[in-house]
């Protein structure tokens, strides 16, 4: 089982296999205004608006909506997020995720489906140096598209 909680075996992208459990969820049909600081794993089912700080993951799932600022270890997407998402390790956005902000981390995976409008930014790890690197994403008929992009 996957950290957004469904089997591989069912065929379903479910995003990084992560042993961290859960510690704190926002279940559906929840409501959470304000800071939320957690030590573990956050999973977002619900709705969030504020700021996120986390020192292992966010997960949001696919029926999570979230207005916030994120910092955390690790970030997943399946839900919407309106604000900027920054992790120390990677931010992974499931082919039903929406971001609608920045994001900045050493590893940005966004699979196929997965909406972005902002920037992405990835970052060496504890380093805030950049440079231009060519970035080729596969379109949905499986053509390669070429962007510039400093990394």
């Amino acid at each position: 089982m996957s950290i957004l909680g469904r089997d591989k075996s069912s065929g379903n992208e479910t995003g990084r296999a992560d042993r961290t459990p859960i510690a704190t969820l926002v279940g559906t049909g929840s409501r959470v205004d304000g800071t939320v600081e957690c030590d573990g794993t956050l999973r977002v089912d619900g709705k969030i608006s504020g700021h996120l700080q986390c020192r292992e993951s966010v997960v949001i799932g696919e029926t999570g909506y979230v207005e916030a600022d994120i910092s955390a270890t690790v970030i997943i997407i399946a839900g919407e997020l309106h604000g900027s998402a920054t992790a120390s390790e990677t931010i992974e956005l499931m082919p039903t995720g929406k971001l609608y902000g920045d994001a900045t981390a050493p590893s940005i995976e966004v699979s196929k489906g997965a909406f972005v409008s902002g920037r992405c930014e990835t970052v060496l790890k504890h380093e805030s140096s950049s440079a231009p690197v060519t970035v080729v994403a596969s379109g949905e008929d499986d053509s390669d598209e070429i962007f510039d992009a400093t990394v």
